[in-house]
């Protein structure tokens, strides 16, 4: 069981520097963080952060995605790796991945 509600990024790059955190928040739920690695050029630090805090807040959507396809593909009786994969996503999120 994950937290339900939208999953929104919070940051505070006031003074861009190493170790600049950037949240995932449900609310005022903490979901997870991020943080800006010592990297040269720095930016390219920031862009991944912000790039994993994104995926992160997006993953509630993409779990419920998997769930829609696969149900699609079973009424349909759609076989192939897309199903594979799907079932293998939603496993992985819900901790029964083998």
């Amino acid at each position: 069981m994950y937290t339900k509600g939208k999953w929104e990024i919070q940051s505070e790059i006031d003074g861009v520097h190493s170790g600049t955190p950037t949240w995932v928040m449900c609310g005022k739920d903490f979901i997870a963080q991020t943080t800006i690695q010592r990297r040269s050029p720095l930016d390219v630090g920031i862009k991944e952060a912000i790039a994993n805090a994104q995926l992160i807040s997006a993953a509630p959507e993409l779990l419920e995605a998997c769930k829609q396809a696969v149900t699609y593909f079973e009424e349909h009786k759609i076989n192939g790796f897309e199903i594979g994969d799907c079932r293998r996503a939603i496993a992985k999120a819900e901790g029964s991945a083998e």
